[in-house]
């Protein structure tokens, strides 16, 4: 009995690994070697505090302005060098937003519709929900939202995004700004 309740345990705790290796980063951030400005800006090179701040806020007003204010200010971890990539899980992807948690940028996305594009993905996830966005809603609405409002000047994207833009703009040119959450909420 001991030994199946061990090994269950163990099994828990690797699958717990698993599933929050990257929030436990983003949440402390200064444990894996971020210096972070604030509650909301950190950074991996400290000469680039100023740069990254530009990006967020000019972000923050462009997705305010286009869509709606978040709720809540997103942390954001901008990596400047590969070590701050790896460590915090980038891979081959420019940039994530994870749900709730906050935002890595790789140092090849220092851009702002990069940034645009991570803070809408974090209005979905304030807005919708987590788990309806993860789950339930459309990516051809997730990502082509993304894609389409940060003004991604790309074009055209890699399949299957480009379709998603293309998706997102058909089904956004017939929405109000007013019910466009209300109507999100029914894909």
């Amino acid at each position: 009995m001991v030994k199946y309740l061990f090994i269950t345990l163990v099994l828990l705790f690797f699958i717990a690994v698993g599933l929050f290796y990257k929030p436990i980063r983003v949440i402390t951030p200064t444990i894996f070697g971020m210096t972070c400005v604030n509650d909301i800006i950190c950074v991996d090179d400290v000469t680039s505090i100023d740069r990254a701040t530009v990006l967020y806020k000019e972000a923050l007003m462009f997705v305010s302005s286009a869509l709606s204010k978040p709720k809540t200010k997103p942390r954001m971890i901008f990596c400047a060098s590969d070590d701050c990539n790896r460590t915090f899980g980038l891979g081959k992807k420019a940039a994530y937003a994870l749900g709730k948690f906050g935002i890595v940028v790789s140092k090849r996305a220092w851009k702002p519709f990069y940034i645009r594009h991570e803070i809408i993905h974090h209005l979905q996830y304030e807005t919708l929900g987590t788990f309806k966005v993860l789950l339930l809603t459309p990516a051809w609405f997730t990502e082509g939202m993304a894609y389409d409002l940060s003004e991604d000047p790309r074009t055209p994207l890699s399949e299957p995004f480009e379709t998603a833009r293309t998706e997102f703009k058909a089904w956004y040119s017939v929405q109000s700004k007013d019910s466009l959450w209300l109507a999100a909420a029914k894909l």
